[in-house]
C-alpha cells in the first residue's frame, strides 16, 4: 500500500514564508502537515530537529 514519498526542495522549508527562514517553527509545521516526508536542510538541521520535536511533544504533529 505504498503511495509515494514526498521530498522537499533543498532549503524549501525555509522558503514557505515570503521572508526566508522567518517563523521557522510555523514553516516546519506547515511543511510536515502538508505532507513532506523528508525535509532537505543542508544548514541549521539542529533547529529543524528541535522545532519538529517540540511540535510532536505538543501534539501539533502526530508521531505517526
Amino acid at each position: 500500500n505504498f503511495y509515494g514519498f514526498v521530498v522537499s526542495d533543498c532549503q524549501g522549508i525555509d522558503k514557505i514564508t515570503s521572508n526566508p527562514h522567518a517563523k521557522h517553527i510555523y514553516t516546519v509545521q506547515a511543511g510536515i502537515l502538508a505532507g513532506i516526508d523528508m525535509v532537505m536542510v543542508p544548514y541549521n538541521h539542529t533547529e529543524l530537529f528541535d522545532d519538529l520535536t517540540l511540535l510532536v511533544k505538543k501534539n501539533v504533529i502526530l508521531m505517526d
